[in-house]
């Protein structure tokens, strides 16, 4: 649709001033297509506050949530890496927010984000946790930074 196609345009531009018109479309709109580029557009701009949003979304409990959850880990952004740090680190959020972020965080290759998740994976018990943060640091081996298989839109399809 037009919508869609104006909205992939937003996040081509990745501009934070865009963010807040996005949120707004988001949750103003019932067409799940509108959704699905709106939080395909968040991520993809990856600002801080585009990653707040989503992982606010996250815990909503509906089908937002469940989209949220899809998009959390295609945030790639370096401008998103600490936002995405403190969801790891929050054990007040849903396991299944921290784990979308740490999916987020495996493909920033930053010394930091290693030895952060590193730490995790030694201090937290919570056992799923524990897996994504071995799976990120397994696929993070050498430093590269990583980019996610397939199209975001792919891999949102796939999640859904």
């Amino acid at each position: 649709t037009m919508a869609a196609q104006a909205l992939g345009a937003m996040a081509d531009h990745k501009s934070a001033s865009e963010v807040e018109a996005l949120i707004e479309i988001f949750d103003g709109t019932e067409d799940p297509g509108l959704k699905v580029s709106a939080a395909l557009a968040l991520a993809g701009i990856g600002t801080p506050e585009a990653c707040a949003f989503l992982v606010e979304v996250s815990q909503r409990g509906d089908s937002d949530a469940d989209l949220a959850l899809s998009v959390l880990p295609l945030v790639l952004s370096t401008y998103a890496q600490e936002s995405l740090i403190h969801v790891v680190r929050d054990s007040d959020l849903p396991q299944a927010t921290r784990v979308a972020a740490v999916s987020a965080l495996q493909y920033q290759g930053s010394p930091n984000v290693r030895t952060v998740l590193l730490n995790m994976g030694i201090s937290t018990s919570d056992t799923e946790l524990r897996e994504a943060l071995a799976l990120a640091l397994a696929e993070d081996g050498d430093g590269q930074e990583r980019q996610p298989q397939g199209t975001q839109g792919e891999e949102v399809e796939r999640r859904i």
